[in-house]
């Protein structure tokens, strides 16, 4: 049943995929006591340089204004902030080797965060064993010489882009399992296109599922169009989520994307910040009334409320959760959701799969570690 569900998970799956480092800082770490030498200076003018030095703060030389002598090793690519409370630092050494620096003013202490680059070497040691173990296999199939018919492997049409840069969001989740991201602006995120998408969709898959609307700077209303339309004309259930509007989006300006889509997934806040409402049921029926088939609109610890043609009601979320790391609980609830839906549930079934999923995901640090 796997077989038969295409998700279209774009920030991970489309061209390079995106590299997701899940970072954890004491925000106030115990002091440590280190030993200190002192060394008497046996002159009065060493004694009143050491003074200067230590009234500025500063390590100074003959002149106040004078650059360091040795030439720096690194320069600075980027430098972003945001709401003025975490910069984001992009630094390149002359080797070619890129750093993240990441410094959080948010609490009474500067918390500082350094990171390499993630690439696919990395990302590797990841691999379940039993991928391994099946890439083992199939690198050792020796085909005898003694064939005498071979038919030519066809190469896959693959499309290496080197100039773009695989895309990466640091996470940084708070003592109560929320989390906040870090999105590097230069990555293949912000610049897939609808052309990169493979389409007509396979004739084996059921669901094609969109993750996620208001992601894709490139990829508007107009193109979701496109996109949903085509799913529709192959006779496809068309799922989809959302993160909340980049662009000041309002429910009209996605009345026609939404008029193809058969299970919409956002949360509480994407829901009413679009709809401009004050509760989870209102923004769910105005939503509704743009054409959707199934409105789902997941609410965290509150479980669930679904709007259909003939529901109109809450489910429960799981008992006896401990939240540690709600990143990836959307996308498992939704994982969970279809999964019920391939296996001829009804909504509230499905519903209940989705906050199961979900609660396995909270319970656990990083989006997929409960699956393993």
């Amino acid at each position: 049943m796997v077989k038969k569900l295409l998700i279209i998970a774009m920030a991970v799956t489309m061209i390079s995929g995106t590299s997701i480092a899940t970072v954890y800082a004491n925000a106030n770490p115990p002091a440590e006591e280190t030993p200190t030498e002192v060394v008497q200076e046996t002159t009065t003018e060493k004694n009143k340089d050491t003074e200067k030095a230590e009234d500025t703060g500063r390590v100074t030389g003959e002149s106040n204004n004078s650059a360091f002598s040795t030439p720096g090793n690194a320069q600075l690519v980027d430098d972003k902030e945001n709401d003025d409370t975490k910069q984001f630092l992009t630094i390149q050494t002359k080797k070619g080797d890129t750093f993240y620096m990441v410094i959080d003013r948010s609490s009474n202490t500067e918390n500082v965060y350094m990171m390499s680059l993630v690439d696919e070497n990395d990302l590797a040691e990841f691999l379940d064993e039993t991928e391994k173990d099946k890439e083992t296999e199939e690198s050792t199939v020796v085909i005898p010489e003694t064939t005498p018919e071979t038919t030519p492997a066809v190469e896959e049409e693959t499309e290496v882009k080197k100039e773009e840069k695989t895309g990466m969001n640091i996470v940084l989740v708070e003592q109560d399992g929320t989390r906040s991201f870090l999105t590097n602006p230069h990555g293949t995120l912000r610049s897939l296109k609808v052309e990169h998408i493979q389409m007509p969709f396979p004739e084996s898959a059921k669901i094609v599922c969109f993750a996620s609307i208001f992601v894709f700077p490139k990829i508007g209303p107009d193109k979701l169009v496109q996109i949903f339309s085509q799913a529709k004309k192959q006779g496809k259930i068309v799922c989809a989520d959302m993160t909340k509007r980049k662009k000041g989006e309002t429910l009209e300006d996605m009345e026609e994307v939404f008029s193809y889509i058969d299970y919409l997934f956002p949360n509480d806040e994407e829901a009413m910040l679009l709809t401009e409402t004050e509760s989870v049921e209102e923004a769910a029926e105005r939503i509704k009334s743009t054409g959707v088939e199934n409105v789902i609109i997941k609410c965290g610890k509150r479980g669930c409320y679904i709007r259909t043609d003939v529901e109109n009601c809450w489910i429960a979320a799981e008992e006896n959760v401990k939240c540690i790391d709600t990143t990836g609980a959307g996308d498992s609830f939704a994982a969970g959701f279809l999964n019920a839906l391939l296996n001829g549930k009804g909504v509230k079934e499905c519903a209940k799969e989705g906050n199961r999923y979900g609660a396995e995901a909270v319970q656990h640090i990083g989006a997929t570690t409960w699956l393993r």
